[in-house]
């Protein structure tokens, strides 16, 4: 879990480390104090320059930061990297802390809460309760009181979770737990989203999120026996909507189940899994906002992290997500469009008030994507291959005469050596 500065050749952090300099002082008793309001500008724009394993909390990451500057300024050496030697110093200790099981509670909007009560990943478990949230766990209701938004925390028509995991804090365990229950959210909303709803005249539902299964306002950080790890501190989704509760037929839920399955089994047995998993928690994220060119923007970019990671390339990512359907010339088209519409509202700002029906198509070529490559996980190494696959020509006597190239190739260069 190391720490570093972020690789951005002109960020030079010394500059702020200097400044920082000129307003510290060390007390006789060996504390260090700053002085001014400077503090909280060099603060802000060094702390962004530091590059933090993604399994610390922004709440441990600030902790490293404060304790790693105070010791920096006493110890009297003062380069960009000693106090990268002091962060690290404080991960290495952190380090050496024993992990503890904690709980974050919150509610999904399903009927009887998944199709699978309880869904077991490599890092967390997350168990629905439809008959009610259990005992140990209200103590979340004391919050209720300090709820800002509208609707209910947790509506009586969702479905109360709790996910369970192990870490050093239970801070540091919170965005992980949320980011792999929106990835099994993510999943069944690919699943069962529908493919395409259109409203008549003057529709309300128009405003509301895409995503028909959504996350409770609220959610709260509890220790293994239930009790609330911190009496004033509660997480909650900024965009909270509150919708209607999903209902899915017992045959639907078993049809549902089935494919959630599949697909999870796949995409953990992928090189990649990481990455895919952490596109679908985009994609689903994104459409539960009620911006539909926020919504938008936004798998766009979850596409991109499937199909073009490591190329800002547009036309790349529409030649390759064309090249999984037969009619390739169409669905090229398709995804012209959407392009188009997406780069004329990042460049000139002019935008649809509700462009839903590109959403609903970007979210046909995003779940093709998803299975694509979640189905090529024994075909392919890595996600790299696979994309440099759809980059092949669709010109069948191309492909193949290229084949017969490179058979050519290989016997020319005869039986491969012995190791």
């Amino acid at each position: 879990m190391k720490i570093a500065w972020r690789t951005n050749k002109k960020l030079k952090p010394i500059i702020i480390l200097e400044k920082m300099i000129k307003i510290a002082s060390v007390l006789p008793d060996g504390r260090v104090s700053f002085t001014g309001f400077e503090k909280f500008e060099l603060d802000s724009i060094l702390f962004s320059m530091i590059e933090f394993h993604k399994d610390f909390s922004y709440s441990t990451s600030k902790t490293f930061y404060t304790k790693s500057l105070s010791r920096w300024v006493a110890s009297g050496v003062h380069t960009a990297e000693s106090f990268i030697l002091e962060l690290n110093r404080e991960a290495i200790g952190y380090g050496r802390k024993p992990v503890s099981e904690f709980v974050v509670v919150t509610s999904i909007s399903i009927e009887g809460g998944f199709p699978k009560p309880r869904i077991v990943l490599p890092s967390v478990s997350i168990q629905s309760w439809p008959s009610g949230l259990p005992k140990k766990y209200h103590g979340r209701f004391g919050f209720d009181d300090m709820w800002p938004e509208g609707g209910d925390a947790m509506p009586a028509s969702y479905c109360p979770v709790v996910i369970k995991f192990n870490a050093k804090n239970g801070h540091d365990g919170v965005e992980l737990a949320l980011a792999e229950l929106d990835y099994v959210r993510g999943l069944f909303c690919l699943i069962s989203n529908s493919v395409f709803k259109m409203a008549l005249g003057d529709d309300s539902s128009l405003r509301l999120p895409i995503n028909e299964i959504m996350l409770g306002g609220m959610h709260t950080l509890h220790r293994s026996d239930g009790r609330l790890f911190s009496s004033d501190t509660y997480w909650y989704e900024p965009e909270y909507t509150e919708v209607k509760a999903k209902r899915m037929p017992s045959e639907k839920r078993s049809a549902v189940l089935d494919h959630f399955t599949s697909l999870n089994e796949k995409i953990h047995a992928h090189r990649d899994a990481h990455t895919i998993k952490e596109s679908i928690v985009r994609y689903a994220r994104a459409f539960d906002g009620r911006d539909k060119n926020f919504a938008l923007q936004k798998t766009w970019a979850a596409l991109e992290t499937l199909m073009a990671p490591n190329d800002n390339n547009t036309d790349l990512l529409v030649r390759r997500c064309s090249y999984m359907w037969r009619d390739r010339l169409y669905h090229r088209q398709v995804l012209e469009h959407i392009k188009d519409y997406r780069n004329r509202s990042v460049h000139t700002g002019r935008v649809l008030d509700n462009p839903s029906d590109q959403c609903y198509l970007l979210q046909k070529y995003f779940r093709q994507a998803v299975i694509f490559h979640a189905s090529n996980a024994n075909v392919f190494t890595d996600l790299r291959e696979a994309n440099e696959f759809l980059d092949l020509s669709d010109d069948r006597d191309e492909l193949v005469r290229k084949s017969f190239l490179i058979e050519k190739a290989i016997t020319f260069l005869g039986p491969a050596e012995s190791k």
